[in-house]
């Protein structure tokens, strides 16, 4: 549900820009996204998140407290994407901003539950309902903008997670 909620509350603030509305004819697609979803989770869900949350987050956070595990992985997350970048088919914000902001919540998600497969089922819906669907109802600026938003999201929501685990009563190791 929360990667629903960042693209529809990016989306309008994209309006309140700007950008246009999704029209009903564009939203009419929506059932065919079961299929995208399946897809994006077979491929891009699991063949990630096996890399970053099953694989190596439980190792580094063996070794290092949660702001290092997140910095690594960051890092590491953003290199991969980026030939997407350098091609043009993931915008810059998105590439950086949205996948620092994206890993810090699946990290912490992972923390908190020990279930890697979730942060598969939020890759696959994120990349469902935001690349396969909202990004392509608009173009140019619009476009532009809507990630730049995405990605100002996706951090705010990381910095929220992040100061309310400062103050939360089970400390969280590596949370200053």
């Amino acid at each position: 549900m929360a990667p629903i909620v960042i693209i529809v509350f990016a989306v309008l603030a994209n309006y309140a820009l700007g950008a246009p509305l999704p029209t009903a004819s564009q939203l009419s697609v929506w059932p065919e996204l079961s299929v995208v979803f399946l897809f994006m989770l077979l491929l891009v869900g699991i063949g990630e998140e096996t890399g970053w949350m099953a694989f190596a987050a439980p190792r580094l956070l063996g070794r290092y407290s949660f702001v290092e595990t997140f910095a690594i992985l960051s890092a590491m997350r953003v290199f991969w994407h980026l030939p997407l970048m350098l091609s043009g088919d993931l915008p810059l914000a998105l590439g950086i901003g949205g996948n620092i902001g994206f890993q810090f919540l699946l990290l912490w998600l992972f923390y908190r539950t020990d279930v890697w497969f979730l942060a598969a089922v939020w890759h696959a819906v994120l990349n469902t309902t935001s690349g396969e669907f909202f990004f392509g109802m608009v173009g140019g600026a619009n476009q532009t903008r809507l990630g730049v938003l995405m990605s100002l999201v996706y951090i705010l929501a990381a910095g929220s997670v992040y100061l309310v685990m400062r103050r939360s009563p089970e400390p969280i190791a590596g949370i200053e």
